[in-house]
């Protein structure tokens, strides 16, 4: 219906009445973009341009509907330098739940510096040598060059919806900004209505003052600079007489010999670049020149989204706005990485979690295959492996990523073969507190090589093999067992499957599966076939729509009674349990915490969920809140996040508590840095498994047998079964032997007046001539397949290099080495049988043997007659109780 009469009459008046240097007014032309610049110059969304010298905080712009605010930009100015023009101090920008506070040096994120550039959760910021930039996906993009320019532009969608400087953003000029209800407010006045009021800061308004009558004679000067050749793209797209009267302002403001009206001109170059113009470089020598470092040039319409190697890796957010400022040549970018200058774009180096990574560099994880090319990383996915997790004793996560909490009182298949019965993963879950509703983990059990080996993780750490109990670590043909910290077990399977054991607070369990079993399983931790749609498949094959009715169906023992669905939340029965909850785990949430440091990487938002409802639910609320917030740490260490330090602060009870001589670590790894690995070499080094956190030992010192961190000079020897203490010596056949820095090193003993058979030479290390060994190397094929490689002289009858002795009086080469069984040497090549089906092939000194699994038995038969294990067959003719076997 259009306006109102008596508002249609004012808003006439008012377009009347806009006059000169007060206010000004721009043609519609591209209606989204507010700036201010200069000595004091504003220019509103809707065209208006208006001069006030306010020194306050004032509101820029600001999303002013009454419901949700999505946006609101605050700004502050300084009176300029030696008579310069005044700057921007400050900008506070608030996005939704996001705050950023500009200065001229710093980028302030939710109360945390920030280098830049800055990406999160849709935000981009960004720094180079002529502006500050913000970037959001919720429709808003800032530039600020740092001095007294700043540019704002808003999706249309915040139309008729904004307040602030910038005006109201309704497409009218004047209307509701300089005239409101039939009133009109001068720009002193309106400026003055932005101001932020904040407590315990007196700020003067400013206030009405006669424009100088001077102005006027600065008319041709500005009119011939706005019309040169250098603007003659821009005449049809921007309103020349806005800014011509914005330079008569500035130049009768100005103090003698002050170019003050560059930062117009650069305004309206801004402006000509915006409205799509390409104005050339008006700049000269001797009219606001401006230098740039290095190799760069000023141009005054070029990208920002391109200039520097860091915004390679997030430029699909950036906007085209061409500007002013300092680039690099055409083909080139800026080196904001290195600190090169300006390189073409495939020198750029890619980065990762802080490191530099140089152009072609490759790294492989899991998951991926990543090339660095030309600044951004280009990947590949591999075949990868997923894990199914237990948490806080009903927190389920499967293979596919479907969660469902579930209090269950049994034994439960959480996973195994489909079409086989090669192995199985059961769980045992029962109450642990006041009520049925807090349960915790209490057993995992592994049923392995066709369930005739069972062993059992218990709560309180214990290992038990068939019902007995074993020491870690413990080695199998099919699985092996390490305990890398006193907080976690771990077991690799020779089947593709990894089991990673978390004692403490609580017990936790995280399964893990080769992509080559996808499809192939089923249980609590579903079927692994990328599809989280059934992972509720029952053992009957059936999909089932709740958790409870799908888990209560793999129930290991028919005794126990089926689980119902508890769907409360905990934290509304308790609301001193909940305040406590919301305290702490907020921590995986906040910015200002060393969580922070993987939100990228890892979304908090489904742990911060589990916390409270543990922390809720648990009678002993701090151990179990404090495993819901390493259950986020370990996720992270997974993904190459290691969040060192986070127990500073929580969760810290256990840290100070390390025995003497260790200390807490975030990093422990199963490679485990202890002296007998440095005897056994691999076989305590397995991979697959996130880095753990627990007690180990500082850098450079290995943990001996007896639970002691020291230097590798100190490290004892492991050999055939027993340890020997660093520098002890024994001899064996022709060579003594002395435990140096973990490993025995061994030297043949000169006998007096020996002579070598050849192709053997002689050596004497007491001679100054004697051929001495000068790089590390294996002298026989015994203490090449032991591993012992020497570094001094030698004495004694040697192979020369290149031959290793062969046990038997001559030299060969590594490939001809034999191999040893019951003291016969076999010849490389040679094959032995074992026990029921397996053989072995002697390959360069050591047999390489199958490994199908084999049982044996032990009888015990008539009068005392005997038939071991391995087939020895004797009597015994004893009169008392014996131990059979242990």
């Amino acid at each position: 219906m259009g306006l109102p009469l008596d508002r249609l009459v004012a808003v006439c008046l008012a377009l009347a009445l806009a006059r000169g240097s007060e206010l000004q007014e721009e043609p519609r032309t591209r209606n989204h973009v507010c700036s201010t610049w200069g000595d004091f110059h504003y220019k509103t969304f809707d065209g208006d341009v208006f001069r006030f010298p306010g020194l306050c905080d004032y509101n820029f712009a600001s999303d002013c509907r009454d419901s949700y605010k999505e946006f609101a930009v605050h700004l502050r100015r300084g009176p300029g330098q030696a008579g310069g023009h005044p700057r921007v101090e400050s900008v506070l920008i608030t996005i939704k739940d996001d705050t950023i506070y500009l200065t001229q040096k710093l980028a302030v994120v939710n109360g945390a510096m920030v280098s830049t550039p800055h990406y999160s959760s849709g935000l981009l910021i960004e720094k180079n040598d002529a502006y500050t930039k913000i970037y959001s996906r919720a429709g808003l993009s800032l530039m600020w060059n740092r001095e007294d320019a700043l540019m704002l532009e808003l999706d249309s969608r915040f139309q008729n919806h904004t307040c602030g400087l910038c005006g109201d953003f309704n497409g009218m000029q004047t209307y509701y900004e300089f005239l409101s209800e039939g009133i009109h407010y001068s720009a002193i006045e309106f400026g003055n209505l932005q101001k932020i009021n904040k407590p315990k800061v007196t700020c003067e308004d400013p206030e009405e003052v006669p424009e100088p009558e001077s102005c006027s004679e600065h008319r041709a000067e500005c009119e011939r600079l706005l019309t040169s050749a250098a603007f003659e793209d821009c005449q049809a797209r921007v309103p020349v007489e806005l800014y011509v009267r914005a330079c008569m302002q500035d130049r009768c403001r100005c103090p003698q010999d002050s170019a003050c009206e560059c930062s117009t001109l650069a305004e309206f170059s801004r402006q000509c670049s915006h409205a799509g113009g390409r104005p050339d470089n008006w700049r000269t020598a001797s009219l606001c020149h401006k230098s740039c470092p290095g190799n760069m040039v000023y141009l005054e319409s070029s990208s920002p989204c391109v200039d520097t190697c860091s915004h390679l890796e997030v430029s699909s957010l950036c906007e085209e706005h061409y500007m002013d400022g300092c680039f690099c040549p055409e083909g080139t970018v800026y080196d904001d990485i290195t600190s090169s200058g300006c390189i073409p774009v495939n020198q750029c180096h890619c980065k990762l979690h802080g490191h530099l990574y140089i152009p072609g560099q490759e790294i492989t994880n899991d998951c991926e295959h990543c090339v660095c090319n030309a600044g951004r990383w280009v990947c590949e996915d591999l075949p990868c492996p997923e894990t199914c997790a237990l948490e806080g004793g009903s927190h389920i996560t499967t293979f596919d990523g479907k969660k469902f909490t579930f209090h269950g009182d049994c034994y439960y298949v959480l996973t195994k073969g489909d079409h086989n019965d090669s192995y199985a993963v059961l769980g045992e879950l029962a109450p642990c507190g006041s009520t049925d509703k807090q349960t915790c983990l209490k057993t995992v059990l592994l049923l392995t090589d066709n369930k005739k080996n069972v062993v059992a993780f218990k709560s309180d750490g214990s290992v038990l093999l068939n019902e007995l109990q074993v020491t870690l670590p413990h080695v199998a043909a099919s699985f092996s067992i390490f305990q890398p910290s006193s907080y976690h077990i771990v077991i690799n399977t020779v089947f593709g499957l990894r089991l990673q054991v978390q004692l403490v607070p609580v017990m936790q369990l995280f399964v893990t599966l080769d992509q080559a079993a996808q499809g192939q399983v089923q249980g609590l931790c579903g079927n692994f076939n990328g599809l989280e749609s059934d992972d509720f498949m029952t053992s009957g094959g059936l999909v089932e729509a709740t958790g409870a009715g799908f888990a209560n169906t793999w129930k290991a023992q028919s005794s126990c009674h089926d689980k119902l669905d508890w769907l409360d939340d905990p934290c509304s029965l308790n609301i001193e349990s909940a305040n406590y909850a919301e305290h702490w785990c907020s921590l995986l949430k906040r910015s200002e915490t060393p969580f922070a440091r993987c939100h990228l990487t890892v979304d908090p938002t489904e742990y911060y969920k589990r916390c409270k409802y543990d922390t809720c639910n648990c009678q002993n609320n701090e151990d179990c809140m404090c495993a819901a917030l390493s259950s986020y740490a370990r996720a992270c260490a997974a993904k190459g996040v290691m969040l060192w330090g986070w127990r500073k602060s929580v969760c810290n009870k256990d840290v100070q508590d390390c025995p003497s001589s260790q200390i807490f670590l975030y990093n422990l790894t199963t490679c485990q840095q202890t002296c007998r690995s440095l005897s056994e070499g691999d076989t305590h080094c397995l991979k697959g498994f996130a880095p753990v956190e627990g007690c180990g030992c500082p850098d450079h010192t290995f943990m001996d047998e007896k639970g002691r961190c020291v230097p590798l000079a100190k490290c004892s020897c492991y050999h055939h079964g027993l340890y020997l203490e660093a520098g002890e010596v024994i001899l064996r056949q022709e060579e003594r032997c002395i435990c140096r820095n973990g490993r025995l090193q061994c030297n043949r003993v000169m006998m007096i007046g020996q002579e070598c058979a050849a192709p053997k030479i002689l050596v004497d290390c007491n001679n100054l001539t004697a051929l001495a060994i000068t790089k590390p190397r294996p002298i026989s094929c015994q203490t090449l397949v032991a591993g012992y490689y020497h570094t001094d002289c030698i004495s004694g009858c040697v192979c020369p290099d290149g031959l290793l002795d062969d046990g038997r009086g001559g030299c060969v080469e590594e490939e001809e080495c034999p191999c040893i069984h019951n003291k016969d040497l076999y010849l490389s090549g040679e094959r032995i049988k074992l026990d029921c089906n397996n053989t072995c092939t002697c390959q360069k000194g050591r047999w390489e043997c199958t490994q199908y699994a084999c049982y044996s038995t032990c009888s015990i038969y008539g009068n005392g007659h005997y038939i071991t294990f391995d087939g020895k067959h004797y009597d015994f003719d004893g009169h008392c109780s014996y131990v059979a076997v242990q």
